[in-house]
């Protein structure tokens, strides 16, 4: 059996669709993060356009907009702040406000105009943050979103 050939971001949505219904399954976790005025969606406020676009178990989605200048480092501490309470997070960026997101499955356009992707499983100790390195020249090319 051969696996089939699909692009890096289908797979990283088949993978947390089914983390997700895993953790469902098994009882989740509750999620604090939604209640807590001084949690993570503190941090949501800083940064631009911040909504939830998929949820289901543990598993949240965030699309947010990232602005031209943007600092790499803090943008990923704000999405870091943003997942910190949570089992399973993913935060998404996009520069052009009319390429962000608002459900998922995502077009292959707005797939297309990802300008940052942060992933957070808790579960299998993945803590990563990608880049469109033609918008964020000072990453390292491993950390480069590839097409």
């Amino acid at each position: 059996m051969t696996v089939p050939k699909l692009k890096w971001w289908v797979w990283a949505i088949i993978v947390l669709g089914v983390l997700g219904v895993i953790s469902a399954l098994m009882g989740g976790e509750a999620d604090e993060a939604r209640t807590s005025p001084e949690g993570p969606l503190a941090a949501a406020a800083r940064l631009h356009d911040s909504r939830t676009i998929a949820g289901q178990g543990t598993l949240r989605t965030f699309a947010v907009r990232v602005t031209v200048g943007t600092d790499a480092e803090a943008l990923e501490g704000q999405a870091r702040d943003l997942c910190s309470r949570m089992t399973h997070c993913l935060v998404m960026g996009w520069i052009d406000r009319d390429l962000i997101a608002s459900a998922m499955p995502m077009t292959d356009r707005e797939a297309e105009g990802l300008a940052f992707h942060y992933t957070l499983n808790r579960s299998s100790g993945m803590d990563r943050a990608l880049w469109d390195c033609a918008v964020f020249s000072d990453i390292p090319a491993d950390r480069c979103l590839s097409s």
